[in-house]
């Protein structure tokens, strides 16, 4: 019992029980009942120095309302709302998803040959032919990643004469071992 009462503390931030005193002179409880994290709802103050004023609990379909002494109820607050629960879980999400993220554009890079997501924007071709030519060439000495979302990507200009892409992105070579280029902006 206590595990399961941990393990729904660690998921969903809450862990309750009722408190049963036997009888209303009973300065301790006698028994406490635990109550699932989803079926016991806190009723926040209108101000003062507590947070809540009382419980409400679904029990077999019935909503009761459980005073203050009735109820253990502890929660991790929320960084949002001191009031709401947080698990554990929750306030890792973030930590977990930039991990995960951070790994994966590791990983892309590294098979990229350390060259980063790129953009070749190259003239109009006179036909597909030599635009695939140029592309299969600059693919074999520059290798883009598997598809990733910002891999290597061919762009045509829609201007004519050399001086349309002024200013454009081009590939240069940045004193790196031959073979390998990087991208730069003018």
């Amino acid at each position: 019992m206590w595990q399961q009462a941990i393990a729904s503390y660690l998921v969903t931030g809450v862990w309750a029980w009722e408190l049963d005193f036997g009888s209303p002179r009973q300065p301790a409880p006698q028994y406490a009942w635990p109550i699932p994290a989803n079926l016991i709802r806190p009723v926040p103050t209108d101000g003062g120095s507590r947070y809540f004023d009382a419980y409400k609990f679904v029990d077999r379909g019935q909503l009761r309302h459980l005073s203050l002494d009735q109820v253990f109820y502890a929660w991790r607050p929320s960084q949002l709302d001191p009031r709401q629960p947080e698990s554990v879980l929750q306030a890792a999400r973030l930590d977990v998803s930039t991990a995960i993220m951070l790994s994966e554009y590791s990983v892309g890079f590294l098979r990229n040959n350390a060259m980063p997501a790129a953009a070749v924007v190259t003239q109009a071709f006179e036909n597909s032919e030599q635009k695939a030519a140029f592309q299969a060439q600059f693919q074999s000495n520059y290798r883009g990643p598997p598809p990733t979302p910002g891999g290597l990507r061919f762009l045509r200009s829609t201007a004519t004469g050399t001086a349309a892409l002024a200013g454009c992105w081009t590939s240069r070579r940045w004193g790196a071992p031959s073979g390998t280029a990087s991208l730069s902006s003018r």
